[in-house]
């Protein structure tokens, strides 16, 4: 009886530990975009650039794992891992608190609206439209408190765009490949 017990603490610890490493394999693929690729890309795209992939790794590696708090995982540790590169117009701890509430959004929006139509993961939809609509709202309320322009609002509308978009392209692919042999191994 108790052996039984040790076994599903080690199958859950592995399981966790898996979950990490995929993590952190998302977070490299993060930073490796925003330290080689966004000095290259001009700096009026460079904020839709990020926010394409940021929004379109995270919403691809919540497809992937579908365990609540991967996503804030993800967010939490990308923030610390880019700390000083400013891919979404902030660095420092102010990133930190921006990802540390967007992913506190997105896992709350993504818990409470579970459901799904025709295989297709509406609450991830909706998670990650409603986490890149609020990205430029967290950004203005640290910055400068309640302030709200028209800007900021054409920028919130612009995030939630791309992250529609992004969503889309990480749903194709996840789709596409979602029966395949390796991830019905790793789909656990």
């Amino acid at each position: 009886m108790n052996q039984g017990k040790n076994l599903e603490r080690e199958h859950f610890f592995y399981l966790w530990l898996f979950y990490l490493i995929v993590i952190f394999c998302f977070v490299c693929v993060w930073f490796l975009i925003s330290f080689f690729v966004l000095p290259i890309v001009p700096l009026s795209f460079s904020y839709v650039f990020s926010l394409f992939f940021i929004t379109f790794l995270l919403s691809f590696l919540v497809l992937f794992l579908r365990r609540f708090g991967i996503a804030f995982l993800f967010l939490f540790i990308g923030s610390f891992v880019t700390y000083s590169l400013p891919d979404v117009g902030l660095e420092g701890f102010q990133k930190i608190a921006l990802f540390i509430f967007a992913g506190v959004v997105f896992e709350i929006a993504v818990f409470i609206l579970k459901f799904e139509i025709k295989s297709i993961p509406l609450d991830v939809f909706l998670g990650t439209a409603i986490f890149s609509f609020s990205l430029p709202l967290i950004t203005t309320f640290l910055l400068s408190g309640l302030y709200l322009s028209s800007l900021v609002t054409n920028l919130a509308l612009l995030s939630l765009f791309v992250g529609v978009l992004a969503f889309s392209v990480s749903f194709f692919i996840w789709h596409h490949f979602k029966n395949t042999r390796l991830f019905v191994r790793f789909s656990l």
